[in-house]
């Protein structure tokens, strides 16, 4: 298919146009038009150009810049808005600035979730670096935390950060995954175990509000989303706030999932039937549309490569 010829329908180009326009100006998500003339080119024909158009002008993109502000965010006024509000904050000696430095300075240990190489982890030393310019945390990585065999004497709480809850299925078998070797093995479930005075806080970029419920349904943490998602960000729900017009959205779930089914068979629009339009800068989460991210050389390029 021939992208120019796309170009010549008036419903394209006002959408491509506004790609580009908001690329240059403001998001600057993509490296060059390339990127989106070689996602396009995966699609048969100009009304399916026209939906994937619709679909890239509406992805929930963070680069990274927004991903530390967002971690920012997170830390100092959600944290500490639960925190003070769940009677965590009680040194009546000190103004409610202070009781949060000491709380997590003193009392905490900040731990990359995920194995390197995993989303969480990769952005966890930016995050780190974000933190270390206003407090002294103590940082650690998961496969660190879990096989280190430090002392938790004088730590109380354990803050888990994460890029991205979908499902909140990962979370859930991460807890409970046994990572090590034959010598040492341990797991988040088996160190709760052995220090039941251990309180442990989930911490995600963005996530779904049913992943967050299914986490603090089955593991005992308590999740903090910096931005939570609701039914709209699912690409075909009923509510959905990019396909908006009913027939539309029946249109382009056939076409997605139809590619989808190509790409990734067993999770077409993505795993667990998430359905999102949702990416990072530093790589994009598998509830995202496989069109969106998977890359198959001489099959299919991604506009947001997941790197697995």
């Amino acid at each position: 298919m021939e992208f120019t010829g796309i170009l010549e329908d008036k419903r394209c180009n006002t959408l491509y146009e506004g790609i580009i326009d908001r690329n240059r100006v403001y998001w600057k998500k993509f490296s060059g038009p390339e990127d989106i003339i070689n996602w396009i080119r995966n699609f048969s024909n100009i009304d399916e150009a026209y939906l994937a158009l619709k679909l890239a002008n509406n992805i929930t993109y963070y680069n990274k810049s927004e991903i530390k502000t967002l971690a920012m965010e997170i830390l100092k006024n959600h944290v500490k808005q639960h925190l003070a509000s769940t009677g965590h904050l009680n040194n009546a000696s000190l103004s409610l600035d202070d009781n949060f430095r000491d709380f997590i300075e003193n009392k905490s240990l900040f731990v990359g979730f995920g194995l390197t190489g995993d989303s969480g982890a990769a952005i966890s030393y930016n995050i780190h670096k974000a933190y270390s310019g206003h407090y002294n945390l103590k940082w650690r990585q998961l496969s660190e935390f879990l096989l280190s065999g430090e002392s938790l004497e004088n730590i109380r709480y354990i803050f888990l950060f994460d890029d991205f809850v979908g499902s909140g299925n990962q979370a859930v078998n991460f807890w409970n995954r046994e990572m090590g070797n034959e010598e040492r093995t341990s797991s988040l479930n088996s160190i709760k175990e052995r220090h039941s005075y251990l309180e442990f806080f989930y911490l995600a970029l963005a996530g779904c509000k049913e992943g967050k419920e299914f986490i603090e349904a089955r593991i005992p943490v308590k999740v903090i989303l910096g931005e939570e998602f609701d039914e709209s960000y699912k690409c075909f729900s009923s509510t959905s706030r990019i396909y908006t017009e009913i027939t539309e959205r029946q249109q382009a779930r056939i076409i997605m999932e139809t590619k989808g089914q190509t790409l990734e068979p067993l999770h077409p629009l993505g795993y667990n039937n998430m359905q999102l339009a949702v990416a990072f800068d530093h790589s994009t989460p598998n509830n995202s549309l496989p069109v969106i991210w998977k890359k198959i050389e001489g099959v299919w390029s991604p506009l947001f490569e997941r790197l697995e």
